[in-house]
């Protein structure tokens, strides 16, 4: 039987439409602009946190060498070994050393928002 030049046999298309790409990409795209700010967001509490901790562990390191030896340490290094691991800590924030207050023990300008 002849069939007319409009009649189509059945084809199977394999792949996608170029509709099904444009809304795939397009969710993509969205996606992207909502969770990639907030991961940079979490990157900075995180090097924050990890800025606190070792504020704390420095504090705790130098009240040790007070409560050992009657007086502050002069410089960070002097912590090093026995009271802290690291001779030369720095902040993860500002990638900066920390700078010891001998008068009041303290570190100085490492209040974090």
């Amino acid at each position: 039987m002849l069939k007319n030049r409009f009649e189509r046999s059945p084809v199977r298309f394999h792949g996608f439409s170029l509709l099904e790409l444009i809304a795939v990409l397009t969710i993509i795209g969205v996606l992207a602009v909502v969770i990639i700010p907030r991961l940079g967001e979490e990157s900075s509490d995180s090097q924050r946190q990890a800025c606190r901790q070792r504020l704390a562990e420095l504090h705790s390191a130098i009240q040790n060498y007070y409560y050992d030896r009657s007086f502050f340490p002069q410089t960070m290094t002097e912590l090093y070994p026995r009271y802290h691991a690291d001779p030369r800590p720095v902040c993860p924030v500002f990638n900066e050393a920390y700078v010891l207050d001998v008068a009041t023990g303290r570190i100085q300008g490492h209040d974090h928002p």
